[in-house]
């Protein structure tokens, strides 16, 4: 299975300067339950903005100019290398909005979250 998943704001803005432009509590808690013991695919900017691997499952980050290592973390050149090393686990693409954009097309599931604001300057 191939998911995508993100949240957006009522005006469909998911990033703001390279970040998540919202901190609302409970927010992560679906993000958590679906990808935890799963494969997280995620773009070198939204790797960068977590800072670290997520805990407790595989994570992925797709570059062309980084390369990461170390405890369920890897990087790849493609999101179709990031697919072939998942090896048929449930997958989850977390961002950003080239790795959304290229999965359109294969994804079985999308799990929308809307933030109810409207984000002003939303590049995104």
């Amino acid at each position: 299975m191939i998911g995508l998943i993100v949240a957006r704001s009522k005006n469909n803005v998911i990033g703001k300067n390279g970040n998540i432009p919202w901190k609302i509590k409970g927010e992560q808690k679906q993000f958590r339950e679906l990808t935890t013991g799963n494969v997280v695919i995620m773009g070198r900017k939204s790797y960068e903005e977590i800072g670290h691997p997520l805990p407790n499952r595989m994570n992925i980050v797709v570059s062309t100019t980084t390369e990461y290592q170390g405890d369920n973390l890897v990087s790849v050149k493609s999101l179709e290398d990031a697919l072939l090393l998942a090896k048929g686990r449930d997958v989850y693409i977390s961002g950003g909005y080239g790795l959304f954009k290229e999965a359109l097309q294969i994804v079985d599931k999308m799990y929308i979250t809307e933030v109810d604001l409207n984000i002003e300057d939303g590049d995104t």
